[in-house]
């Protein structure tokens, strides 16, 4: 009596208590009101603030009047025309700052560099595989060799016996 209670127990909590990858993605995508803050929590928007770089443009304009001062004076038999022409030049300095801020989605970043490692994971057990493969491939070379060797000096030794 006592041992069924046990398995009941068991059977009930290995039914309730486990819950599998998919089934907790599909709980995560079917609450969203749930998942969202914890989302939020764990992985927070990030503002980035690159500092850009002064560009200074010099513009310079020079502006002559039309309106001018004549002066006619003569002395003796010389006429003398003494002309002010007033000139404004302007310099203009414009000079532009770009700052950038960029908004880094901080779960996006976690799950690309789950994925970058999963592949290096992938190509090192690759790599290891191929290694494995070429040590193998040159083991049995030499043993091929080796049986070559002494098959050929067991045939050679036979015909020397003949002849």
């Amino acid at each position: 009596m006592k041992i069924s209670y046990q398995l009941l127990f068991l059977a009930i909590l290995g039914v309730s208590g486990c819950m599998t990858k998919k089934k907790a993605v599909e709980y995560v995508r079917a609450t969203p009101n749930v998942s969202a803050p914890l989302c939020a929590e764990l992985y927070p928007v990030k503002n980035i603030f690159i500092p850009g770089e002064n560009k200074v443009i010099i513009d310079t304009v020079t502006v002559t009047d039309t309106l001018s001062t004549t002066i006619t004076t003569v002395i003796n038999d010389t006429v003398v025309i003494t002309k002010n022409i007033p000139v404004t030049q302007t310099i203009t300095r414009t000079i532009t700052k770009t700052d950038t801020i960029v908004k880094v989605d901080s779960a996006a970043m976690v799950a690309a560099r789950q994925e970058s490692e999963k592949i290096v994971q992938d190509y090192t057990a690759v790599l290891k595989e191929n290694i494995y493969q070429r040590k193998t491939i040159g083991r049995l070379t030499k043993i091929l060799v080796a049986v070559v060797i002494i098959v050929g000096g067991g045939v050679v030794l036979k015909i020397k016996k003949l002849i």
